[in-house]
């Protein structure tokens, strides 16, 4: 299964830089683009993994790209 979506990040792009987990700094919150692909298990279709990529726009010239990668090993 694929999900496309939308995000948003209370954080700033000085935030981001200053790398804050927390908003700090005034400014305008970033958003951005979420793509993630779910594999299932055939028996119980548990989640078998869960790939993909968040992509935040910090200012016109530059984005961050951020990967996800969670595997369910049995």
């Amino acid at each position: 299964m694929q999900q496309f979506g939308t995000v948003c990040d209370k954080r700033s792009s000085k935030d981001i830089e200053k790398n804050k987990d927390l908003p700090y700094f005034k400014g305008t919150p970033l958003e951005g683009d979420l793509d993630v692909t779910y594999e299932f298990c055939n028996k119980n279709y548990t989640i078998k993994s869960i790939i993909g990529t968040i992509t935040l726009v910090l200012n016109k010239k530059l984005d961050k790209k951020i990967t996800i990668e969670a595997y369910h090993l049995t």
